[in-house]
């Protein structure tokens, strides 16, 4: 009987020392399952902005980039192109009866994947035409149209001398604040004739906002319609009396873009990295065999300029120069405002793998200097968001690297 039980207890303890080691024997033969990584397959960058008219978000422009499909700004004025070379872009802004405007940016060699850079833009509507008739007599042009004198223009126009055209011509001057064209422009005007109109002798104009100061050195460019080429025409007068910049053209055809620019000192400090609230996750994945699969990352990021040093809190104050000031920064960055982009993105994590994912924004520090009558200066600051880092890597929980990937 004793030698029965002790057989028995063998017997159980042999199938029982079988069955593990059949069980640990499942397990080793078992392997994680692999999924593709849609992120790490598919390479893009982001081109992302915000149109604008004046300081309200403008719907419905379109926004191209050479090889890649339009899009349109949404209600917020925001817009987003995806591209998959690190190359210079030119991206180009246009709307029925408003002025198109074009930027370019560039993706970086060192830019890593679902990374972003930005281009916004402001748009002017388009002015009324003016007409001038058939041997007409001295008249003042503006964006509302024909007015009594310089001294009486908004914002910026021309003056055309008496029997300037010999039948009747409509003639159109929409003044406008230039936006990412790397120059620090205080007024642009575009003008559009209905007829050639020979350009000497007639005499641009640019209102100056305040009455207590004025830039030094204004310099006056020229962009034709039928070239496309840039040229400088020359320094610009200062006239107290009407307080207008003022310009006398000599020769060419009336049409096309005239730049009234400043000589301001731009310092661009180098570019730095901003933690992005909420912009970091870890997935883990490790202990499980079966894949995880549409694992949504998603995130919002700054983008667009701020001051840290306004003109308003210089030797200026609130005078009206400031606005002058704004315009020049907003022609070589774009419209002033801070706003956020939303970015979503799906992967998908293998067994036994961990995912590690981090976006951060890029901004740099720019300082410009401005030079007045009366020898004085002003120096304001700006803090310009410039787009996104995405760090993101997906990694085998042993620590063997055939099972990871990492993007950049």
């Amino acid at each position: 009987m004793k030698t029965s039980k002790i057989l028995t207890w063998a017997l159980l303890l042999s199938a029982t020392t079988l069955g593990m080691s059949s069980c640990s024997d499942d397990d080793e033969e078992r392997t994680p399952e692999i999924v593709t990584d849609p992120i790490a397959e598919n390479v893009t960058y982001y081109i992302v902005g915000r149109t604008m008219e004046g300081t309200t978000p403008l719907s419905g422009v379109t926004v191209s980039v050479d090889g890649q499909e339009p899009v349109e700004t949404d209600n917020s004025g925001l817009f987003r192109i995806s591209v998959s070379g690190k190359q210079t872009y030119t991206v180009k802004a246009t709307k029925d009866n408003y002025l198109g405007m074009t930027a370019t940016v560039s993706i970086p060699n060192n830019a890593e994947n679902r990374s972003s850079v930005t281009a916004n833009f402001v748009l002017t509507p388009k002015a009324a035409a003016a007409t001038l008739p058939a041997n007409n007599e001295e008249a003042v042009i503006d964006e509302t149209g024909e007015v009594e004198a310089i001294a009486d223009i908004e914002e910026a126009g021309i003056q055309v001398p008496a029997n300037k055209v010999d039948t009747n011509t409509d003639v159109t001057v929409t003044p406008y604040v230039a936006s990412n064209s790397a120059t620090t422009s205080i007024m642009n005007m575009y003008i559009e004739t209905s007829n050639e109109v020979q350009a000497n002798a007639i005499k641009l104009a640019v209102r100056n906002a305040s009455s207590q100061y004025n830039f030094t050195n204004v310099e006056v460019y020229k962009e034709s319609d039928m070239s496309r080429a840039e040229s400088r025409l020359g320094e610009a007068d200062y006239d107290a009396e009407t307080r207008t910049y003022q310009y006398n053209l000599q020769e060419g055809t009336l049409e096309g873009d005239y730049s009234f620019r400043v000589n301001a000192a731009r310092q661009e400090g180098g570019e730095q990295d901003e933690p992005i609230e909420g912009a970091e996750n870890t997935v883990d994945n490790s202990g499980n065999f079966n894949a995880m699969n549409n694992i949504t990352i998603s995130y919002s990021a700054p983008m667009g300029w701020e001051y840290v040093t306004a003109p308003e809190s210089t030797v200026v104050g609130n005078d009206p120069i400031s606005e002058q000031i704004n315009n020049a920064i907003v022609a070589s960055e774009g419209p002033q405002g801070v706003y956020n982009v939303n970015f979503s993105e799906q992967t998908n994590i293998s067994g036994n793998h961990i995912l590690y994912w981090n976006v951060e924004s890029t901004y740099k520090t720019i300082n410009y200097t401005f030079n007045l009558n009366n020898g004085q200066t002003v120096t304001v600051t700006v803090k310009k968001y410039t787009g996104t880092k995405f760090d993101y890597r997906i990694e085998d929980a042993n620590g063997h690297s055939g099972g990871g990937s990492q993007v950049g």
